[in-house]
């Protein structure tokens, strides 16, 4: 059976967990617990908080085109030669633990790692070790690492630090990563799910020896710039600085067409177009906004069942269809309203033709 069950919906054990405080004042990290999985059983509010920082971690929305992303994925820095990554190294080494001990030691190199980081915040460092059940009956082990931010440390300890704590930790996980990256039903031990609520890379680049992602450019934009060279040869070059602008992942709001007057497709060529991207890219939806008229349009249909015009300085969102829905549970105006022809909505909306 094929691996294709989502990370969301994994069943996962935990097996071990490893806790240090760690405070912008010292080098050292302080270990406060470390427990296997028994252990972790036996403690409701340790058993509680893990799942409630694993499940907070695994929902986070990944937007992989976004500007300054929270969660990203990224591959671990690779060396020249035989060299191998000791931070993954690391990592491995705990996934392979067969006792608490064994996690110990390893937990202990990444805490000291963590300490090594510019502008250290105060408070816990959680390691989590967690087993997940997969479709094909197979399991597969992950490391999760939590940071949580508490401003005063002093009173956290292993007696009073998870005593109905948890939405207050979660709340506080400023940073947490899953090792081995899991997708498409399958983990990939090249790369790391990290989550950063300021979007801060570089803190992960330092603690986890990770590198930059390969620039990555959105399979709409990288087809749609392909195609217009094959028809305009000569035109895409004069707009490549607005087109590096469009970087992937941006949440741009675009108020005006990027290409000049001269250079802009016809009717005919725009067909043509959008009707090669959809056959090489499958189908998307464009949401447009004209002052404060949303609508959300399949980009295959352009030309069909709706088209953007323009006229005397005026912009036009034309639709046309048969099934009409209205998003209300209740009788409005619209219910009673006339319905005019095109000739007379034309008219009533003082349209130049």
């Amino acid at each position: 059976m094929p691996l294709t069950k989502s990370i969301k919906t994994l069943d996962w054990e935990h097996l071990f967990a490893a806790i240090f405080k760690c405070s912008s004042k010292t080098s050292d990290p302080t270990e406060i617990v470390v427990a296997d999985q028994m252990a972790i059983a036996a403690n409701e509010n340790l058993q509680r908080v893990l799942k409630a920082l694993q499940r907070d971690l695994i929902f986070k929305q990944i937007y992989l085109y976004a500007k300054n992303p929270t969660t990203r994925i990224l591959p671990f820095r690779q060396y020249p030669g035989a060299k191998p990554n000791e931070a993954q190294q690391f990592l491995d080494s705990m996934i392979a633990a067969n006792n608490k001990e064994q996690v110990e030691a390893q937990a202990v190199k990444l805490a000291h790692r963590y300490m090594l980081t510019k502008n250290i915040q105060n408070g816990l460092l959680i390691f989590l070790i967690s087993e997940a059940k997969l479709d094909d009956k197979t399991e597969g082990k992950c490391v999760f690492v939590f940071k949580c931010d508490f401003e005063e440390i002093s009173q956290l300890s292993d007696e009073k630090l998870f005593r109905k704590i948890e939405d207050a930790i979660v709340e506080k996980t400023k940073k947490g990563t899953l090792y081995p990256y899991y997708a498409d039903g399958k983990f990939d031990n090249t790369q790391v799910r990290v989550f950063d609520e300021f979007g801060e890379t570089q803190y992960w680049l330092d603690f986890l020896d990770l590198g930059e992602p390969p620039l990555r450019i959105p399979q709409l934009q990288a087809i749609t710039l392909s195609e217009w060279e094959q028809l305009k040869p000569n035109v895409p070059v004069k707009y490549k600085e607005k087109i590096d602008e469009l970087a992937a992942g941006r949440s741009l709001v675009k108020k005006d067409l990027l290409a000049a007057d001269e250079d802009r497709l016809t009717l005919k060529e725009t067909d043509n177009l959008i009707a090669s991207i959809s056959d090489k890219t499958g189908k998307h939806t464009i949401l447009l906004q004209l002052d404060q008229v949303k609508a959300t349009v399949p980009l295959d249909e352009y030309g069909k069942t709706w088209i953007i015009a323009e006229q005397a300085g005026m912009r036009f969102i034309l639709v046309k269809g048969y099934d009409l829905r209205m998003r209300t549970d209740m009788l409005n105006p619209l219910d009673l309203a006339a319905r005019p022809t095109v000739k007379q909505a034309v008219a009533k909306l003082s349209i130049p033709v």
